[in-house]
């Protein structure tokens, strides 16, 4: 009511300022009105959806003068029926806005089924392109060992084709890494001390380009001792560097030996498992013992993985292929999942403080809705008592005015309560349905 609540008071007691009285029908300098605006009936029985539709009253815009004639007009001895109708015809407050915005209230979160490369709506890819990534650590062992040949091929080489076969399969959520270990130095004895310190990220963690992959990947030799513990604790550290929220990571080892730097593998692997970033550890023993299997079994046990033993290039590949096949759809839907419940849950509360902004609540009085309704009575009561003082109405006429316009107040918090339960009715039923369709229950 751009101040009108504001200024009522002195409106109306500059009323009585002046003596001269100007009909209604003519303006000040004696010229017809222009045509009269459309009045608006009013009664104490009006429901409250009446009521909030009955504004904004005649006065509003208007200036001191116009304010003063529309009082001098109105007739004498009227009842509180005619003279509640009178003042929500000039004073009624302007709901508007406040109806537009509730009507308007969309608490809607927008989200398409989960989606996997086939179409299937149970397993694969996300969807909107909000779908987690997947990181996959490879480490592959190059230790002197690994220059021994099984099936007639050298085994280094034969872990190769599998790996580099493998990384043209993985999904389009994942980012792959291939660190080496036991690459420097040789296996001898006095080599060691630089061997159990070598390992590198020769394929740092990115999207798969299959040409460079193979070209850091092709001058790899078998020559060293074998870091494995030192090679997962890198491995950690690089996926705490790319760490990202609904990222799940990956690490698969293939080795064909046990530790023999005298690091703590078992120990690395739980550190991987446990820490922020949950990685699952993977291992393959290429051409182990039975003692080296059993190792390396506990060091996948640590790491919350499976251990798999090879026994030439392609038991290597279809065990990468295996687990990246079965955790592909997992991660990519656990991140799906993940990041559209997050988002869901503060989509709900920004919705219930917007709700909140609405219409309020009865301890929150900073809502428009609530500010206007009891802005509306105040300005409505003090006309009453200046109805009465100017002898347009009766004091019991006053009396029983003041009651009707507290009577209105109260039916128009009435509804705004109502209108509360209703838009969160309307958020809790989106909420339900959005979450329907992220958990695929819909």
């Amino acid at each position: 009511m751009k101040n009108w609540y504001l200024s009522l008071v002195v409106i109306i007691c500059a009323i009585f300022l002046f003596t001269a009285c100007t009909p209604s029908d003519q303006t000040t300098d004696g010229k017809p009105n222009e045509e009269p605006e459309e009045e608006v009936s009013a009664t104490p029985q009006d429901d409250a959806d009446t009521m909030l539709k009955q504004g904004p009253g005649l006065l509003e815009d208007k200036d001191q003068e116009e304010a003063r004639k529309a009082f001098e007009a109105l007739p004498d001895s009227m009842s509180a029926e005619e003279a509640y109708g009178e003042l929500i015809r000039l004073m009624a407050e302007d709901y508007s806005e406040v109806l537009q915005a509730i009507e308007d209230f969309d608490p809607t979160y927008n989200v398409k089924p989960f989606r996997s490369k086939s179409g299937d709506s149970n397993s694969g890819r996300g969807a909107d392109g909000e779908e987690g990534e997947a990181h996959i650590q490879i480490l592959l062992d190059a230790s002197g060992s690994m220059a021994a040949k099984v099936e007639g091929q050298e085994k280094m080489a034969a872990a190769k084709e599998a790996i580099e076969k493998f990384v043209k399969e993985v999904p389009d959520n994942a980012k792959v890494s291939l660190r080496i270990y036991g690459h420097e130095g040789s296996n001898r004895k006095e080599d060691k001390a630089v061997s159990c310190k070598s390992t590198e990220a020769v394929y740092p963690l990115k999207e798969v380009n299959e040409k460079e992959f193979a070209a850091v990947m092709d001058p790899v030799k078998p020559v060293g001792w074998t870091p494995l513990a030192l090679a997962m604790e890198e491995a950690k550290r690089d996926m705490e560097r790319n760490r990202e929220k609904g990222t799940r990571s990956l690490v698969y080892v293939v080795s064909d030996g046990i530790e023999t730097c005298g690091g703590d593998p078992v120990q690395a692997a739980k550190d991987l498992n446990q820490s922020d970033i949950e990685a699952v550890v993977h291992i393959i023993g290429f051409d182990v013992s039975a003692d080296e299997r059993k190792a390396l079994e506990k060091v996948a046990e640590a790491g919350g993985g499976e251990y798999g033993s090879a026994s030439n290039g392609n038991d290597i590949h279809d065990m990468l292929s295996k687990n990246a096949k079965e955790y592909s759809d997992i991660l990519s839907k656990t991140s799906y999942q993940n990041h559209h419940l997050l988002k869901l849950n503060m989509h709900a509360r920004a919705m219930q403080e917007k709700i909140v902004d609405l219409a309020g609540y009865n301890y929150l009085r900073t809502s428009p809705f609530y500010k206007k309704i009891n802005q509306e009575e105040k300005r409505l009561q003090k006309a009453a008592d200046k109805l009465a003082e100017m002898e347009k109405i009766s004091e019991d006429t006053r009396t029983e005015l003041k009651e009707i316009i507290q009577g209105r107040r109260e039916a128009l918090h009435e509804r705004r309560k109502e209108y509360i339960d209703e838009l969160s009715d309307r958020r809790s039923k989106a909420h339900k349905e959005a979450y329907a369709i992220i958990t695929g229950k819909r």
